[in-house]
């Protein structure tokens, strides 16, 4: 069935016997070797038109096809010509070859010096015959013979040539069939291949690495890279390519808003550009001229709506795609972004995982923290009431006082240490309102001012417009935040600034609020970024680690999270994602 629908047959058979009953065309037959050539198209081509110029006793012909790229008329197969002359690219509707294609005429010139059409290629040519070869009564080529005689050829020549170009014509459209089915076979086995290296390599960015390579080396392009929306939602970052020089890998994030690949994200849908290099909104054409880019198709990558990024591939050459590579690519990127979107699934569940063993040892040490500082907190009091008493009943020289000072100090910080135990080890449920983020630091900074005067500490906060809502708990959200300018504050000593930013963010797909303390601290390592949230476990020397366990719970029960990023010496910035009020 395949068979009959691709290859034609019954066409192919009626042209053979119509050429059969036609014994004034000398055309050679079928023959099994020449089932050989089919998947040879120039070497087929060429053997035509050494017998034609044979048979009509021409001097000098050419077969010229259309090139889908780029809409000229290149040469396929040529007897006689000169290296210039078949170097000669001809338009659609120039020279006799032009207007044969443009018009799918034959064209017979007894004279081509009488001709205007004609361009001179060879002084010594006198007379041509050109007749269009043709597909589905789509001219896809022509078929061209010259003669240093002037008047050489005559009807039966154009009978011959004429039936030369529809012999022709069923060469081509069945290899070109064999070669599709050929390059099906070649895409289906690539395809499984990058299936296989996406889902079965345990490191994502390997995977992703290999699969850019093999997508360049199916599209046969010149780069394939792939792009990821960063995490503020607003740019477009390089994960993997393949083909790259140094210049491309280095060049910085693109704004979505104001790109070409931006667009192709912004919209949806797949993007083809015939020449970067001189395209009005392409960001980087010098780089497209270094790196050697000419066309570009682009497709996003998506899963269930959910935008992820845009996979491109360049090509080195003016290249038109067709739609096979258009939706070829679409598919690729799909399984890239089902990956992707896998490989996210799995760091969530490992994550999730460890979160509840860490749960589990955490509930545990809670329990048995809240009961021992119950059993503390009663004799504490008595001890500060009795303390207090004996301290109210006498009076002591200079050096006691000191000590009862001390005393009386340390009794506070033990009495603290249990209200904060006791606190994490409550669990209580946020009482949701609409918040404004502005008000929010407006209130944090008017409490936190006299430590930070005097600290010598500068504190500022931005607030970006058009903020969405966020729905929490004003007194936890407050208590998070001081949690954090405190500890910040801690972080520099003396001296140095505390910025405080809230702004809309896109983070895993998900619409957040971010409200960010950023501190110009010592910063901390990646080792110590990993232990920041373990309960009971401090790098300051009177730390007791419960502070940003309770951070860690309060994002927890607002179903956000807090992303911290430091540099040891450049300080650290910490962020709470509080899910948009629309998102929720």
């Amino acid at each position: 069935m395949l068979m009959s629908k691709s290859f034609k047959n019954k066409k192919i058979v009626a042209a053979i016997d119509d050429r059969k009953n036609d014994r004034s065309l000398l055309i050679p037959s079928w023959r099994a070797k020449d089932l050989r050539t089919l998947l040879n198209p120039a070497k087929m081509l060429q053997s035509f038109l050494e017998q034609a110029i044979e048979a009509l006793n021409g001097d000098r012909g050419s077969i010229r096809l259309t090139n889908p790229n780029t809409g000229t008329l290149d040469v396929e197969a040529a007897v006689g010509l000169s290296i210039k002359s078949r170097r000669v690219i001809l338009k659609m509707g120039e020279g006799v070859t032009g207007y044969v294609a443009g018009t799918g005429k034959l064209l017979r010139i007894d004279d081509v010096h009488l001709d205007r059409r004609y361009v001179d290629l060879n002084s010594k040519t006198r007379s041509e015959l050109a007749v269009p070869i043709e597909i589905d009564s789509v001219v896809v080529g022509v078929f061209n013979i010259e003669s240093n005689r002037s008047s050489a050829f005559n009807h039966q020549s154009e009978r011959y040539l004429s039936g030369m170009a529809r012999e022709i014509s069923l060469f081509l459209e069945v290899g070109w069939e064999m070669n599709r089915l050929k390059t099906s076979e070649h895409q289906l086995s690539s395809v499984i291949e990058i299936g296989q290296t996406l889902f079965s390599t345990e490191s994502m960015e390997r995977a992703l690495s290999q699969t850019s390579r093999l997508i360049r080396r199916l599209m046969k392009g010149k780069i394939c890279s792939l792009m990821m929306i960063s995490e503020n939602g607003k740019e477009l970052v390089l994960r993997a390519s393949s083909g790259a020089g140094e210049t491309y890998q280095s060049k910085p994030p693109i704004p979505i808003d104001e790109s070409l690949i931006g667009f192709v994200l912004k919209r949806g849908k797949p993007l083809t550009v015939m020449d970067v290099q001189d395209h009005d909104i392409f960001l980087y054409p010098d780089i497209a001229k270094k790196e050697g880019l000419v066309s570009l198709l682009a497709v996003p990558l998506m899963v269930d709506n959910q935008k992820m990024g845009v996979l491109s591939v360049y090509m080195p050459v003016v290249h038109r795609f067709s739609v096979a590579e258009i939706e070829l690519l679409s598919t690729l990127g799909n399984l890239v972004a089902l990956a992707i979107e896998r490989g996210r699934l799995m760091e969530r569940m490992i994550t999730l995982e460890e979160s509840l063993r860490q749960g589990e040892r955490l509930s545990a040490v809670g329990m048995m923290a809240a009961e021992i500082a119950h059993e503390i907190r009663n004799p504490l009091t008595v001890v500060q009431m009795l303390f207090h008493h004996l301290t109210e009943s006498g009076s002591f020289d200079v050096e006691v006082q000191k000590d009862i000072q001390m005393i009386t100090e340390k009794m506070k910080s033990m009495n603290r240490i249990v209200d904060q135990v006791l606190t994490f080890s409550r669990s209580s449920e946020p009482q949701m309102t609409l918040l404004d983020s502005s008000q929010i630091f407006h209130d944090v900074l008017l409490l936190t001012r006299p430590k930070m005067e005097s600290l010598h500490i500068r504190i500022h906060y931005q607030v970006e417009e058009n903020l969405a809502p966020m729905n929490a708990d004003r007194a936890q959200v407050e208590q998070a935040l001081l949690n954090l300018i405190l500890n910040a504050a801690e972080a520099m000593g003396h001296g140095g600034t505390i910025r405080l930013q809230a702004q809309n963010l896109i983070f895993e797909g998900i619409k957040y609020v971010s409200l960010s303390v950023i501190d110009t601290g010592h910063g901390m390592t990646q080792e110590q970024v990993e232990r920041l949230f373990t309960s009971f476990l401090s790098s300051k020397p009177h730390g007791t680690g419960i502070g940003l366990a309770i951070v860690r719970k309060i994002m927890e029960s607002h179903r956000g999270k807090i992303q911290v990023t430091s540099k040891r010496g450049r300080g650290s910035q910490f962020q709470l994602l509080f899910p948009q009020f629309e998102a929720i």
